[in-house]
């Protein structure tokens, strides 16, 4: 057969001797379909006969031996055909051989699948089709820098040109023996259709595009590029290299630290609860450190960076400080103190320790003086609220007694139906330095969606009724999406509608960043809309202002809204006196927590719900 350069050796009939002991079926298999003995990970790195790679960070090699050699107690040495784990997830710092290990892992599995006599076979496939190891990224000319890196190291290979050759005459792509290819695609979820994909080196997965409207979303909603293409590789190794429920190769993830709710993130969650849960996890995660992958580079002097924690953000700390000896801390070699210092640390963080955040795009730069503006205490008494059964927003009891009447309170909604949460905000200008307004916040709200419920439109117009009665409550806006909904509910009682447009391309997001600069936004304390602020990523040729991969914006939607709305409001018409004064109807609360509104002749006043 092709690419049987390297005979069987001796060591097989130890192997299968040991096989024949085992009543795994998996195992047992792959043993029936061995052409040839596989060596170790390390020998095929090393050895001059296969990669001949002989400067490899020990750490890497190191890692990908618990990836393919896991220790099994009954026997006298590690398996070397199969895997425990599903997935290599790979993140870290910059520098830490993220890339490099993932190549790495992947040509192994190839090599392990040129052991086999006939691998189609093993799985049911036809003998003429293609077993496909895709490299997948988001820059497709090039094919990904791991493409690339795969390419220059299997050229330089005694093993892929001698004993198992590639194709010379095939120039994008590689071809080797038993129709085994690996292929770079781009990074449309339709690249793989029809490919019998064995393993994927998904790879950049931290900055892959993520759009709330986007048409290759099936219902034309939210469109997370990495989840979509996880989602199509996962499907088609398991649709068709399962054996007995396991798999004899992996599939590597590979992204930088970035943002706490990014795939990457996601997955190195799902790592922890399977651990918590069960004592082990079929993901491996590779995070490193430059300095742990290098050590030799780095001398033995170090500065403590405390990691933030609650109200007390990242910070170098010295051994005076009282954070010194508390936890979340770290050491940094000294190396990198003036990265430390010379930028924001919480991207020194990311960038040098692969420490994701949720403070970690380049929308918001000045993140301490955004951070101040969220100083006052909201007229709620909590962030969040479902409009269900006894589940009602509650104003503080020192708003109720002591409401601000003297100004126009107008009210922006972020309206969403199932997956996403709506957002609320209220708020009103407070003063003007000349033709500048100062704009309050007041409260902001997170109506979050309810599984199997929709978000109930109609209690938070209810709502809003509520709360004009305590203050001017004048005017009510929205995006498209909830126009003509508030034309048809508000506008018979003498409320005022508008659209605010907050796509991403709108200024309006720019315009809010220029009135923090200039200390004009006091807002309600309220931590998701902070967070979805700080985490806001801006395209510097375009504009756009988006949500980072996995996160939100429907509060600071909300709050960016009502801003806009109040800023172009004419200063004259701030003034209370001149505005029709809405005439909400009447309600009252049922005994399952939820308001109806009830003929006025019955009832003459009902108190907005207050808690001290």
């Amino acid at each position: 057969m092709a690419g049987d350069g390297i005979p069987l050796n001796s060591e097989l009939k130890d192997f299968l001797l040991l096989a024949s002991r085992s009543d795994d079926q998996f195992f047992n298999s792959i043993i029936e379909n061995l052409a040839r003995y596989p060596v170790d990970i390390r020998t095929f790195i090393e050895a001059d006969e296969y990669l001949g790679l002989k400067n490899v960070y020990p750490a890497i090699i190191e890692s990908l031996e618990h990836v393919y050699h896991p220790i099994i107690d009954s026997y006298p040495h590690p398996l070397r055909v199969g895997t425990e784990y599903r997935e290599v997830v790979l993140t870290g710092s910059l520098g830490s051989g993220k890339t490099y290990a993932a190549v790495l892992g992947i040509l192994y599995a190839i090599y392990l699948l040129s052991c086999l006599k006939n691998p189609h076979a093993l799985f049911g496939l036809d003998s003429a089709s293609e077993i496909v190891f895709l490299f997948q990224s988001i820059r497709f000319q090039t094919g990904g820098v791991a493409y690339k890196l795969a390419r220059e190291i299997i050229e330089g290979s005694k093993y892929f040109t001698v004993h198992y050759p590639k194709d010379h005459r095939i120039k994008n792509e590689i071809l080797l023996p038993n129709n085994i290819v690996i292929r770079p695609v781009s990074g449309d979820v339709t690249a793989a259709i029809g490919m019998n994909v064995a393993s994927v080196l998904l790879d950049e997965m931290s900055y892959m595009k993520y759009h709330v409207k986007s048409v290759y979303a099936d219902d034309g909603g939210e469109f997370d590029q990495a989840q979509a293409l996880y989602a199509s590789a996962r499907a088609r190794i398991d649709s068709r290299f399962t054996k007995y429920g396991r798999h004899i190769v992996p599939m590597f993830l590979a992204g930088s630290a970035r943002h706490e709710t990014d795939f990457i993130q996601q997955k190195i969650k799902e790592r922890n609860e399977q651990v918590k849960s069960s004592g082990k996890s079929s993901i491996y995660v590779y995070d490193k450190t430059v300095w742990q992958v290098k050590p030799w580079d780095y001398g033995d002097e170090t500065f403590r960076v405390y990691l933030g924690s609650g109200q007390n953000p990242p910070q170098i700390v010295d051994s005076g400080n009282k954070l010194f000896e508390s936890d979340p801390t770290i050491d940094v070699p000294i190396e990198f103190y003036s990265a430390f210092t010379s930028q924001s640390i919480v991207h020194a963080l990311r960038d040098h320790v692969g420490i994701a955040s949720n403070e970690i795009g380049n929308f918001i730069v000045e993140i301490e003086k955004t951070k101040a503006c969220f100083r006052l205490d909201s007229i709620f008494a909590t962030e969040s609220c479902t409009f269900l059964g006894l589940d009602q927003p509650k104003a503080r009891k020192s708003f109720i007694d002591n409401p601000r009447i003297d100004r126009v309170w107008i009210c922006h909604l972020d309206l969403s139906r199932t997956s996403d949460s709506t957002g609320i905000a209220f708020g009103y200008v407070d003063s003007w330095d000349g033709p500048k307004p100062n704009i309050t916040v007041a409260g902001i709200l997170e109506v979050k969606p309810v599984e199997g419920h929709v978000i109930p439109w109609q209690a938070i117009i209810y709502f809003i009724f509520r709360l004009s009665k305590i203050v001017p409550l004048f005017g009510v806006t929205t995006d498209q999406l909830g126009y003509t909904y508030l034309r048809e509910q508000l506008v018979p009682f003498n409320y005022r509608i508008g659209k605010v447009s907050n796509n991403p391309g709108s200024t309006i997001y720019h315009e809010f960043v220029d009135m923090i600069a200039e200390g004009r936004l006091s807002i309600a304390n309220h931590q998701k809309t902070l967070e979805e602020l700080l985490s806001l990523n801006v395209d510097n040729k375009t504009g756009k202002v988006t949500k980072p991969a996995g996160g939100s914006q429907d509060c600071i939607d909300a709050v960016v809204g009502l801003v806009a709305q109040l800023r172009k409001m004419a200063r004259y018409q701030h003034n209370p006196e001149l505005w029709v004064k809405p005439i909400p109807p009447e309600q009252i609360q049922l005994d399952d927590g939820q308001y109806q509104v009830i003929n006025e002749n019955l009832i003459t006043h009902c108190k907005f719900t207050g808690v001290p």
